[in-house]
């Protein structure tokens, strides 16, 4: 059985232990497309309040909280954002990896 979200949890440990323990967390949120995203975040302390889905829709969602009960008055929707021209970048200036 294939279970990414040990190996997101180890990698983002592995981060982490870079900055030493006397340092902050250098994790400020986090942002996935599955529950397992956002559980890999809780393992290194990232506040449920800064954990956020993004589901096949472009919903932004705050799961955690939800699932504690937590009923957000408004949900972000991304795709009307991402298709204007003046808000999406063009492919040459984007860059980095994601975790």
């Amino acid at each position: 059985m294939r279970k990414p979200e040990v190996f997101k949890m180890a990698c983002l440990r592995d981060i982490r232990r870079l900055f030493g323990t006397t340092s902050a967390n250098p994790f400020y949120a986090g942002f996935g497309n599955r529950i397992t995203d956002a559980l890999s975040y809780r393992s290194v302390d990232v506040p449920s309040s800064r954990i956020f889905t993004i589901n096949s829709t472009g919903e932004v969602r705050m799961e955690l909280l939800e699932l504690a009960g937590y009923k957000s008055s408004y949900v972000i929707k991304l795709h009307p954002f991402l298709r204007s021209s003046s808000c999406a970048p063009s492919r040459s200036r984007v860059s980095g990896t994601s975790i």
